[in-house]
């Protein structure tokens, strides 16, 4: 059904029209791709995208990948798959095309073994959005590494408020307690999924709740990272 739609109503790109795809080969040149890789925990620099050995405390993540820099064309794409049902899409080409990078520097040689979960969302948000950006994500992502993926190991039970504009002892204070993990998460190498990572306190609080759930393992993948002000 997708490419009888877009038979009849071809893709345009949705920042400057070209038809066939929904970002341009021109316009993903101009998405920032996000060389720096920092530490989840303190957020400076760091081998690989590693957890410091001086910040890594139990029950972190041990590793922290993301694809671009949460700016540009690559805020409005990711945007746009919130708040714009139809055009979701543009999320699946963007990610598709963080993940060929990924790919690229050999990430797929880190998430042997370890099974994808998204980061889920609220009960409320579902409703009203339809789909979780995060899942969309994490689908693409296990199809390309060849991994399984599970969204029944973690589930938001707490409503949380939007966290723009929070500093990151407020994401932190507001993500508390929001995550149960399931018990078959136990013995699992989980690489947790997200659209954005901003202080990394919604992949921390998840990373906590998977480990207590007898998790060996939590590594996490964002498509986009803010970048440091």
């Amino acid at each position: 059904m997708e490419k009888l739609a877009d038979l009849i109503f071809p893709r345009q790109c949705v920042f400057c029209g070209k038809y066939f795809k929904m970002i341009c080969e021109t316009c993903l040149q101009a998405c920032r791709v996000n060389f720096d890789e920092n530490c989840i925990v303190c957020d400076l620099p760091s081998s690989n995208g590693n957890t410091h050995k001086t910040c890594f405390k139990k029950l972190l993540p041990t590793n922290l990948f993301c694809c671009f820099e949460y700016v540009g064309y690559v805020e409005k794409c990711i945007k746009m798959s919130k708040y714009g049902f139809k055009e979701f899409a543009v999320l699946k080409e963007l990610t598709e095309e963080g993940i060929k990078i990924s790919l690229s520097i050999n990430q797929n040689k880190e998430y042997e073994d370890f099974v994808v979960v998204p980061i889920p969302l609220n009960k409320k948000r579902m409703r009203s959005r339809g789909f979780n950006q995060s899942e969309i994500i994490g689908n693409i992502l296990s199809k390309k590494f060849e991994l399984k993926m599970n969204t029944k190991l973690l589930k938001r039970i707490k409503n949380t408020i939007t966290q723009a504009g929070m500093n990151k002892e407020e994401r932190a204070k507001n993500i508390d307690k929001a995550f149960v993990a399931d018990t078959s998460a136990s013995g699992l190498n989980v690489l947790l999924v997200d659209d954005v990572c901003t202080t990394g306190a919604t992949l921390i609080e998840a990373s906590k709740v998977l480990y207590r759930a007898g998790a060996l393992e939590v590594k996490c993948f964002a498509l986009a990272k803010t970048p440091k002000t």
